[in-house]
């Protein structure tokens, strides 16, 4: 049975691709067949229509991730994608708003801070060189970062300098040495801001790892590493989504008895949300993810830490 051509194009063929039309979309390339000229409200409202809408791939991948914890991980992996927004696309979007939302809020707080002149006891106590774990010096007023022995016992990047071209070239620091120490004349807030920075790529090194340990704990599953990965990219988005929350809260009802409830709701409601997310995609008893969930976290806590230390290292040689 022929097609028959429709009224509301006059195109033979798709102005995007060249492909024959039967319908209002192209079968090949899926753009619409009729392009008329859009005034410009037309296309603010098709713009906040197809981004806003509630029924939007984006607002309904984070109403079933906030309302359904595990579904739409299922749904993904069974094939049923079209509703949902790429796990890449949500993850990346979600981690950019929340890093940028951080940031500010870091921002925020760093002007509030008010510095106030120091009395003669507090100077006093001030110049003193004090070398720790995290080698602080403040003998200028201002927190330093150092590790341990490695923490230069000069007090001032020049100084070190000028030591180390005084000695023979046999006797001074080698490369990494070097780098560590002089990393530490570096006041403290520009290591975190470097680690707020780059912090980020850590759970990003994270996915798959995380990824890596339901394949291990879950292998029974027969589920393919990708499906895995789905699951985890979800989680870490829920993640980053509850505590932006917990930041925009704080930052509405600022006090220390609403914080401390916040705080504790974010840490009690992870696990939770990780514990029936697990037990909908991965179906077994409840006692069985109870344990699996448990060395889920304690596993992940290790890979947090040495992606930390890691990405802490990294700033000290190459940053």
């Amino acid at each position: 049975m022929a097609f028959k051509r429709k009224e509301y194009h006059k195109e033979e063929n798709c102005l995007n691709c060249g492909y024959p039309l039967i319908g209002k979309f192209c079968a090949q390339c899926g753009q619409k067949a009729f392009l008329h000229k859009d005034s410009f409200m037309h296309m603010v409202v098709h713009f906040v229509g197809d981004y806003f809408h509630y029924d939007n791939k984006f607002w309904l991948t984070i109403k079933t991730l906030f309302m359904k914890p595990g579904l739409a991980t299922i749904e993904y992996i069974q094939g049923k994608r079209v509703k949902y927004l790429n796990p890449l696309q949500l993850y990346i979007f979600i981690t950019t708003v929340f890093f940028l939302v951080a940031m500010s809020n870091d921002s925020d707080e760093k002007k509030k801070i008010v510095q106030k002149p120091l009395t003669k006891q507090q100077q006093d106590s001030l110049i003193a060189y004090k070398k720790t774990l995290v080698g602080i010096n403040t003998a200028d007023g201002e927190n330093r970062i150092g590790i341990g022995n490695l923490t230069p016992n000069e007090p001032t990047r020049e100084a070190y300098d000028s030591v180390q071209q005084s000695l023979p070239p046999a006797k001074r620091d080698g490369f990494f040495v070097t780098r560590i120490r002089r990393k530490s004349f570096s006041h403290s807030n520009d290591i975190g801001e470097q680690l707020q920075h780059h912090f980020s790529k850590v759970f990003f090194l994270l996915l798959p790892l995380f990824a890596m340990f339901l394949a291990f704990l879950f292998r029974k599953q027969k589920l393919f590493y990708v499906d895995h990965l789905i699951f985890s990219v979800h989680f870490h988005c829920m993640l980053f989504l509850m505590i932006l929350v917990n930041i925009l809260l704080i930052n509405i009802w600022s006090n220390d008895t609403f914080d401390t409830i916040t705080t504790i709701g974010l840490f009690a409601g992870l696990p939770i949300y990780l514990f029936i997310s697990l037990k909908k995609v991965y179906p077994s008893p409840a006692w069985k993810i109870f344990i699996k969930l448990f060395l889920l976290l304690l596993l992940y806590l290790f890979a947090f830490i040495i992606a930390f230390l890691v990405l802490l290292f990294i700033i000290f040689i190459f940053f």
